[in-house]
């Protein structure tokens, strides 16, 4: 019986917090933001006469370029509608915020103009961090 009493209690504690899933969308999110700035960031780099952005929406955020000029500071919303209708909008899990909204824009030399993206939500708060050199993490 108290054999299997350990059994119960050690299954509890290696099963049980695989169900609990708090967090895995703000993770998951910060990854995705992560990787989606790095890829803006190298386009920017290596394409000239292209300006490549991540826009951040209140809901969802987006990858965009403009041909020969450079991406807005301001959101896409008062804009054309065929700019909006030309792109994957990425929408964030249930609960979760991305602040601030706006456009995160890289230079030729990999350097943004924006330092932190906040992901956050009731229970976690993750912050995708971009330093003086261009670094992109998480933390």
């Amino acid at each position: 019986m108290v054999i299997t009493i350990i059994i119960i209690g050690v299954l509890a504690v290696t099963v049980l917090p695989r169900f609990n899933r708090s967090g895995y969308g703000e993770a998951s999110l910060a990854e995705q933001l992560r990787s989606a700035a790095q890829l803006v960031q190298t386009q920017n780099m290596n394409h000239r006469g292209q300006q490549f952005c991540l826009q951040i929406e209140s809901s969802y955020y987006y990858l965009s370029y403009i041909s020969g000029g450079i991406c807005s500071t301001t959101t896409y919303a008062s804009r054309d509608a065929s700019i909006k209708s030309n792109v994957e909008q990425h929408a964030y899990p249930s609960g979760v915020n991305v602040s601030p909204i706006g456009t995160l824009i890289f230079d030729r030399d990999g350097l943004a103009n924006l330092s932190q993206l906040t992901i956050s939500s009731s229970s976690e708060t993750y912050k995708l961090k971009i330093n003086s050199g261009g670094y992109i993490y998480v933390d």
